[in-house]
């Protein structure tokens, strides 16, 4: 994720204040947000046994974080059952959550099934939103915002079940603040 894309989330929780989050995808974010989040409950989910023993080796003993191994194959060499049960995965844990970071695989797969477990104030979020084979994903929400930086024109998607969020949490004053901040990048040439 990019130092912007950070920030971004970081503020994001400032609005949101969440008690549950949920992250397909381990790394960088989970060892970050779990930090600076100490009174809310982390969880994430991670395919790749080798990436789950390496963060879970950085991630200070905290009690409201835990990471989740739940294998399957590569892209290309996974049953079924196996991606079913990575994305199915949250309904072990119980409840709905505040804040979902999709950042792992199956991604449309795990858009999808936010629907079901988000909470009615809850927000998601899909890192690298602006790859084509992830728009299919971002269908049946009540509100999206794209958050795209110049040089890296991937971006992270902002959405939700409950379109009263986008006033409430200031989604939309967000959103046009991240313009103005393109467009100073802009005017003072730092890309």
């Amino acid at each position: 994720m990019e130092a912007e894309e950070i920030a971004l989330i970081d503020h994001l929780f400032g609005r949101v204040a969440p008690e549950r989050c949920l992250e397909w995808g381990c790394g960088g974010s989970t060892l970050h947000f779990s930090k600076i989040l100490q009174d809310t409950s982390w969880d994430s989910i991670e395919h790749d046994f080798r990436w789950y023993k390496i963060i879970s080796s950085y991630l200070e003993p905290k009690p409201n974080c835990t990471i989740h191994h739940v294998p399957f194959g590569s892209e290309t060499d996974s049953s079924q059952e196996e991606v079913e049960s990575y994305v199915n995965f949250p309904d072990t844990l119980g409840g709905d959550f505040d804040f979902i970071l999709v950042d792992g695989r199956k991604r449309v797969k795990c858009l999808r099934k936010t629907k079901d477990i988000l909470s009615r104030r809850g927000i998601v979020m899909l890192h690298d939103a602006g790859r084509a084979r992830y728009q299919s994903g971002l269908e049946g929400f009540a509100f999206g915002y794209m958050f795209r930086l110049p040089w890296y024109h991937i971006g992270v998607w902002v959405g939700g079940m409950n379109k009263s969020l986008v006033k409430y949490y200031g989604i939309d004053g967000l959103f046009k603040e991240w313009q103005m901040l393109l467009y100073l990048y802009d005017f003072i040439g730092l890309y």
